[in-house]
């Protein structure tokens, strides 16, 4: 069994002054990690207002920091390329194949920034629209 407190904490096991137990539907969200506390009462976090920016924020977060990883990646072969020098068999140099996939990546880091700025301003917007309501 799942309880709230007045303050909106969860907890477990035998019930406390005057806590609520939850419903089989709360205690669902809680046991699926899918909660948040709102006015007392649990709701399914993604039904709230910015959830799913959220979520995509994170997403980008993550693909960002691979992209530098490769970055990094491809900027020791460039230097490799640089001091050894070397061609493919298409006829490009190593450091011009190498440079094309960095320039590649930079294009991919721009698009998801530029997203990434997007959705943080809607987030932006509907904090102040939240705001603005509970006023």
């Amino acid at each position: 069994m799942f309880y709230i407190t007045q303050s909106g904490q969860i907890y477990s096991g035998d019930p406390q002054n005057d806590d609520r137990q939850l419903t089989e539907e709360e205690a669902n969200l809680v046991r699926n990690g899918r909660f948040t506390v709102v006015n007392n009462q649990v709701v399914d976090i993604t039904l709230q207002p910015g959830y799913s920016q959220n979520q995509r924020i994170n997403e980008i977060n993550s693909e960002i920091e691979e992209i530098h990883k490769q970055l990094d990646a491809w900027d020791l072969k460039s230097i490799r390329a640089l001091r050894e020098g070397g061609t493919r068999e298409d006829g490009t140099t190593y450091l011009e194949y190498y440079q094309s996939q960095i320039n590649d990546l930079r294009v991919q880091l721009s698009e998801l920034t530029s997203e990434k700025t997007e959705l943080e301003t809607e987030l932006a917007e509907l904090t102040e629209e939240e705001d603005d309501i509970s006023e």
